[in-house]
């Protein structure tokens, strides 16, 4: 498994111009009075077609970053850069853009003008750069439409306002915030008596991932169900700045997680090491999601079919350089009672080789981890450790 997390900071670039800049609504050009677009659902994350000044591309629809564009396509858009940002991205690794504004971005029928984007080299992320096309759609164009996620039937949807949707009973609704550029969709939610916000981000797979601080509160700890926890290393994921550091790991499930009046049950979490707390993309495989701007409002509404409970593996590989990894592995798990190892080399799951592979079918291997390989199922490993070769057999995970 491979959790791949681009995110940069808010700009923190202080020229009045480029305040101006961000400050300044998007426009927005409707074709219907719902535009539904089409999606792709690989890595746990939704794929879109849009166009950049007209040139077609795919990018990850990502409400918990910011639009970035890949250099390649700048490049090709011959596109001017107006400033730099400056922060740190989701790993918190510090990280310096460049800015552009484009004139038109197209998303299905609808069009945004004067969009501020950050411009990001992929390819130089041992991932990232087999992943991602044109880059990230982010959170810029959110404000000023009401969207609807729908993971059951693969549409995106945007209205300028929620009451153009088709009615669908709302299980769960809560205040959302706008707190100006980027306009990441912040939700309120409590555990307990503790209050907080949250950001739902689509580029995060899990349903709750706790900022660490808030998972070690008292009220939190009290609320975790008996047996449910689970601990391990590993790293958060890649981000714009590369793969994360090794950092405890830790999954349990809470009685009670609050969103507006009403409570979510039995809520599987993970945690990470930087603040916020985030409502993930895991939540669509129970609701679809609708972020109402406008009504300042974000709901969820049952699917009419669930998705299956999903199986936790134990480990995850993903290359870190030019060679697979472990960068995951929790303890008593399937894999950890194998014999396998933080930091394992991987060169051959099954019949798959990934040692020593030419970019080209390196990138063919990404995608493989990232789409079709499944870590809960029996797999050999061929492994290497401190120079040596060993085959492990890791029976598959119980459900």
């Amino acid at each position: 498994m491979l959790i791949l997390f681009l995110a940069a900071s808010a700009v923190s670039a202080q020229q009045a111009d480029l305040g101006a800049l961000f400050s300044r609504p998007i426009d927005v050009e409707r074709s219907a009075e719902v535009d539904e677009i089409g999606f792709d659902w690989r890595m746990n994350k939704v794929f879109v077609e849009a166009s950049v000044e007209g040139q077609a591309a795919e990018f990850i629809f990502d409400t918990g970053s910011p639009s970035m564009i890949s250099r390649a396509l700048a490049d090709t858009l011959e596109l001017t850069y107006v400033g730099q940002n400056t922060g740190v991205d989701a790993n918190g690794q510090p990280l310096t853009m460049d800015i552009a504004v484009v004139d038109m971005l197209t998303l299905g029928g609808t069009k945004f003008r004067q969009v501020p984007v950050m411009v990001f080299d992929f390819s130089g992320l041992p991932n990232g750069q087999c992943l991602i096309d044109g880059g990230i759609i982010g959170s810029e164009i959110l404000g000023g439409s009401a969207w609807q996620i729908d993971l059951e039937d693969r549409v995106l949807r945007i209205a300028e306002e929620a009451a153009r949707f088709e009615h669908r009973p709302v299980a769960h609704q809560a205040a959302l915030g706008d707190f100006g550029y980027p306009h990441y969709p912040i939700i309120e939610y409590a555990i307990g008596d503790l209050n907080d916000r949250a950001l739902f981000d689509t580029g995060s797979a899990e349903v709750v991932t706790l900022y660490e601080q808030v998972a070690d509160a008292r009220t939190v700890r009290r609320r975790v169900q008996r047996r449910s926890l689970s601990e391990g290393r590993g790293s958060e994921g890649e981000s714009a700045g590369g793969v994360g550091d090794m950092k405890p790991l830790i999954r349990a499930t809470l009685d009670g997680f609050e969103l507006g009046e009403t409570q979510l049950d039995d809520v599987r979490f993970t945690t990470r090491g930087a603040p916020p707390t985030l409502l993930g993309a895991g939540l669509l495989r129970d609701y679809i999601v609708t972020l109402d701007y406008p009504g300042r409002a974000f709901s969820l509404s049952p699917r009419e079919t669930p998705d299956p409970v999903r199986v936790e593996a134990g480990y995850g590989i993903a290359f870190t350089g030019e060679r697979a990894a472990v960068v995951q592995l929790f303890e008593q798990s399937q894999a950890d009672r194998s014999g396998l190892e933080l930091g394992d080399i991987v060169l051959q799951i099954g019949e798959r080789d990934l040692d020593g592979l030419q970019p080209e079918a390196r990138c063919e291997a990404v995608n493989w981890l990232t789409t079709d390989f499944d870590p809960t199922a029996a797999v050999d490993l061929i492994i290497e450790r401190e120079g040596e070769r060993q085959t492990l057999s890791i029976p598959a995970t119980a459900e």
